[in-house]
């Protein structure tokens, strides 16, 4: 499990770098009323 650890770290950052590079082609004009639908 020790040797698993910076690899599901690794997974971990690479996934969430991807979700914020993914929601920002989704919705590239983020006005006031998106932001307030989607919670950011």
């Amino acid at each position: 499990m020790r040797l698993l650890l910076p690899l599901f770290i690794i997974v971990q950052e690479l996934l969430s770098i991807g979700f914020v590079i993914g929601f920002s082609f989704l919705m590239p004009e983020l006005d006031r009323h998106t932001s307030i639908y989607h919670g950011a």
